[in-house]
């Protein structure tokens, strides 16, 4: 009766046993998809600094019969943006995003008048986020991509070919900087970003836009 018994319980332990064994396999799978899951996720962010935009250095000075001066932001000044990404990786990511530079007051001198106008800026960014962390809460970050920068200049700065028009171009743009996570969803950032300007001097009017530096804090919020 023993010998029948084991006959009758070995086969069934072996098939209990290869049942929790297969059993484990989707277990490691269920894990592994729920931490793609975890490092995938969008996010939004908004940064406040400073942008470096040297018009003084472009434009300003003495042109034959014309004196250009730039009383407002002629150097910089005041810059916010703000962006939206998606996280598909820990290290990589992709990132729309834009920037407001500070409005620049130009005043141009011409025989017998005076005439003063205001640039506005913006610049629009696509690119990609390569991630490294350096600790559980600490990320070495940068981008690369491209940028859009519209400038439109008041009409009365257009003085022909020695004047400021409105322009619009493409360039290159990237960015490096460090963010610190202090909660599950929320982290800060400190960031520089250039983006590509454009001086092209053409039969009928000549383009000017200058190629900013922003050094910007952020914060970032992340759907996680």
């Amino acid at each position: 009766m023993k010998s029948k018994s084991l006959l009758i319980l070995a086969p069934a332990m072996l098939f209990a046993q290869a049942v929790l064994a297969g059993g484990s396999t989707p277990l490691q799978c269920t894990s592994t998809s729920n931490n793609v899951a975890k490092a995938s996720h969008f996010y939004v962010a908004g940064v406040v600094g400073y942008a470096q935009s040297p018009w003084d250095e472009i434009v300003g000075g003495d042109h034959g019969a014309i004196s250009i001066s730039l009383p407002k932001n002629g150097a910089g000044g005041f810059t916010w943006g703000g962006s939206i990404g998606y996280q598909y990786q820990s290290w990589l990511g992709i990132e729309l995003g834009a920037f407001n530079l500070p409005v620049v007051t130009m005043k141009i001198t011409v025989p017998h008048s005076n005439i003063s106008g205001d640039i506005s800026t913006y610049i629009v960014y696509l690119a990609a986020k390569l991630s490294h962390p350096l600790t559980s809460h600490l990320t070495l970050f940068s981008k690369f991509g491209v940028g859009y920068q519209n400038l439109t200049a008041d009409k009365v700065l257009d003085q022909g070919t020695e004047g400021i028009h409105s322009n619009s171009n493409f360039g290159p743009y990237f960015a490096a900087g460090l963010s610190y996570q202090f909660m599950r969803n929320l982290s800060v950032s400190l960031q520089f970003a250039r983006a590509a300007g454009q001086s092209v001097h053409g039969a009928d009017e000549d383009k000017y836009s200058t190629n900013p530096n922003f050094y910007t804090a952020g914060l970032q919020y992340s759907f996680k």
